[in-house]
């Protein structure tokens, strides 16, 4: 029997975004003890930009995933109106795991990477995408 599909609603994480900038708070954090205050400060300008350049295209939308004959399929159906780094497929493509951890899975869309953290996406949902991929004793 196949399984019923799973639409998740994928919104931007804000867990993702603080992991970033506590990565990158590091860095300009080294880069100012080693070059100076000047560089630091222009270090956390090019962080602050970048951090808000990758919210501002982050992935909002719904992932459709389907369990069928050729395999599980998934396709991404953009909200309208937002703007993506990357086209993300809209018709029925591939979809696997590629890491499924206890907080994070990250998929693979026919090419393309999703992450979907634990606020990413509708707690019931992320459960069933994690069963669907769960293979006990591998």
């Amino acid at each position: 029997m196949l399984k019923a599909s799973i639409a998740l609603s994928i919104a931007p994480s804000d867990w993702q975004q603080a992991s970033h900038a506590a990565l990158f708070g590091a860095g300009v954090v080294i880069i100012g003890a080693c070059l100076g205050g000047v560089a630091a400060g222009l270090g956390g300008v090019a962080v602050s930009v970048w951090l808000w350049r990758q919210r501002a295209h982050a992935l909002r939308g719904t992932l459709d995933i389907s369990v069928m004959q050729a395999g599980i399929q998934g396709r991404f159906r953009p909200l309208h109106g937002t703007l993506t780094n990357a086209p993300m497929p809209e018709t029925w493509v591939p979809l696997r795991c590629d890491y499924l951890g206890p907080w994070l899975i990250g998929l693979r869309l026919g090419g393309r990477r999703l992450w979907l953290w634990p606020d990413s996406a509708p707690v019931e949902a992320r459960r069933r995408v994690r069963r669907l991929f769960h293979h006990p004793g591998r």
